[in-house]
C-alpha cells in the first residue's frame, strides 16, 4: 500500500511539473499550420506533435519552419536616490543650513532613473501536412 502511495504521489507531480508547457494553434488550415510553444521547448514540442497529428491524421506532417517571433515587449523602470547632507568637510559632521563657509557642501539629492525594454518572445513551428517536401517558393 504504502508503494502504491508513492507511485501516486509521484504520478501527480509529473503531471503537474509537465503541464506548465504546451503548444498553441496559431492559425491552421487543410494543408498545415503554425503552432505557438510555450514553457519548455521539448516539453511543448511533444503537445505540437500530438497536434499535428490529430489536424493531418494518417497523411502525416512534416515541420517545415522554426521561428522566434516577438510577441510584444515588456518595461521595466527603476529610480535610485542618492543623497548628500551639509557637513563639514573637515569633522565630517552634519552642519545646519545657513552656516556655509568653504568647508561646507551644501545638501543635495541626485536621482537616477533607468528604463530598460525586452522583447517578450514565443516559438513558432510551421507544418505540412502530407509527407512529401514542400515546394519551394518563387522568388
Amino acid at each position: 500500500m504504502r508503494i502504491f502511495l508513492k507511485f501516486i504521489t509521484m504520478t501527480i507531480a509529473l503531471s503537474f511539473a509537465g503541464g506548465c508547457s504546451h503548444a498553441t494553434i496559431w492559425s491552421q488550415d487543410a494543408t498545415g499550420g503554425v503552432l505557438a510553444l510555450h514553457g519548455f521547448e521539448d516539453d511543448a514540442m511533444h503537445d505540437a506533435h500530438a497536434k499535428m497529428t490529430q489536424h493531418c491524421g494518417a497523411r502525416g506532417f512534416q515541420i517545415v519552419g522554426r521561428d522566434t517571433v516577438v510577441v510584444g515587449q515588456r518595461t521595466h523602470t527603476t529610480q535610485d536616490a542618492d543623497y548628500d547632507e551639509r557637513r563639514d568637510t573637515t569633522t565630517g559632521k552634519i552642519k545646519p543650513v545657513g552656516t556655509g563657509t568653504s568647508t561646507h557642501r551644501q545638501a543635495r539629492a541626485q536621482t537616477t532613473t533607468t528604463t530598460t525594454t525586452e522583447d517578450l518572445t514565443e516559438v513558432r513551428v510551421s507544418y505540412q501536412c502530407g509527407s512529401a517536401a514542400p515546394s519551394p517558393s518563387a522568388p
